[in-house]
């Protein structure tokens, strides 16, 4: 059979006697031997631009150091594989192997890095994989923490215009906020001596101070302190506490004709709401002058 291919050519040299109908065996013309190279030329062309139409076997390491162009079907294995499928290496020398990318999972999914584009038509990331769990949050709402739940679930909506978030010790809330803390000064000029007894003033709703003015005659050294119990509306003493000082004047330069005035103040707490002021002479002989000018209440 003519030689027309290189692929028909065979590993045996006596068995290559013709190239393309060219008698090359033993005592051919002289002539032919021309003609034989001229075709082989032509056959190695045409196996180098593939134009025969012919395989090409490599059994050892076929190397390339420029563009390997395929234009046809590439095959591993004697299989292209089928239609979506990629090469993935089987490592080390191992012939890699077709498969189908299908899931992350699939692949190398603990470096996966993505660094532009767009992704949609997923499923809604879940808070604990890094995401929201909804697709949509309501415009100018505030997002509260909801552990692994839907962010969605847990809003705080803007409300009441003025509105400020208030916590309630557990969550936040859109609230109006706190009325802020003002208070009322009533002057009284109530006034009383207090010798050996008491003065009792009485405590009205949202009194928060008592403030007012102690004079003692300190003639012969003997001047007299103020002390005030202050009185739930049952009777019982809250606090009590000495507010001009212990025994005034109860000293060398005391002398007759001399006085002494105190300004006191009593914050009231507001256990005592309903109950009383009930004013004393701590130290001292004389009697002490008492005068409450003014009662400050909140608003």
């Amino acid at each position: 059979m003519a030689k027309t291919k290189i692929s028909e050519f065979s590993a045996t040299s006596a068995d290559n006697t013709d190239i393309t109908n060219i008698n090359i065996a033993e005592g051919c013309s002289p002539a032919n031997v021309n003609n034989a190279i001229r075709s082989l030329m032509s056959l190695l062309k045409n196996q180098q631009d593939g134009s025969s139409g012919d395989p090409f076997t490599v059994a050892g390491t076929l190397v390339s150091s420029g563009t390997v162009d395929i234009t046809g079907a590439f095959r591993l294995d004697g299989t292209a594989g089928a239609s979506g499928q990629a090469l993935v290496s089987a490592g080390g020398a191992n012939t890699p192997t077709w498969s189908t990318l299908g899931t992350m999972a699939a692949q190398n999914s603990t470096t996966v890095a993505i660094t532009g584009g767009t992704i949609t038509g997923i499923t809604d990331l879940t808070v604990a994989d890094g995401g929201t769990g909804a697709s949509t949050i309501t415009a100018n709402s505030v997002i509260l923490g909801n552990g692994a739940s839907t962010l969605s679930g847990n809003l705080v909506a803007p409300s009441t215009a003025g509105n400020v978030l208030t916590s309630n010790g557990t969550t936040w809330t859109s609230a109006a906020p706190a009325t802020p803390f003002s208070w009322v000064v009533s002057d009284v000029s109530s006034s009383s001596s207090i010798s050996g007894g008491t003065t009792s003033y009485s405590i009205t709703s949202n009194t928060i101070m008592v403030l007012g003015t102690a004079y003692s005659y300190m003639g012969g050294n003997s001047g007299a302190s103020l002390g005030v119990r202050i009185k739930n509306s049952g009777g019982t003493t809250l606090f009590t506490y000495t507010l001009t000082g212990a025994n005034e004047g109860n000293g060398g330069d005391g002398g007759s004709g001399m006085s002494a005035r105190s300004a006191w103040s009593v914050a009231v707490p507001s256990a005592a709401i309903g109950g009383t002021l009930e004013f004393f002479r701590v130290s001292g002989s004389a009697s002490v002058e008492l005068t409450i000018n003014q009662v400050v209440k909140s608003a």
